[in-house]
């Protein structure tokens, strides 16, 4: 098995960060965090998220919903991207 937690994973990680907060349709933002902007496959990503935020993110994943400006954030939920590249809410 491969490890992509190597000394450029930081900067893989800030890249996919950086891409994903330019997007404004959240099942797309969710894919690219998913897939770690296309390194690896999507059930890959799926199955590092944890049971309670799976329900948000499939949810996310299929439906027409947008992503609210950086200014209000203090309002809904959140999509983070974990240091170890696990998505969650």
């Amino acid at each position: 098995m491969v490890s992509l937690k190597t000394g450029g994973f930081a900067e893989i990680l800030s890249g996919t960060v950086a891409k994903a907060r330019a997007g404004s349709d959240a099942a797309e933002v969710v894919r690219i965090a998913l897939t770690l902007d296309g390194r690896l496959p999507e059930d890959v990503g799926l199955r590092a998220i944890t049971s309670a935020d799976l329900g948000v993110i499939e949810f996310v994943r299929h439906s027409p919903v947008g992503l609210a400006p950086d200014a209000d954030a203090d309002m809904g939920d959140r999509l983070f991207l974990t240091r170890t590249g696990r998505l969650t809410v």
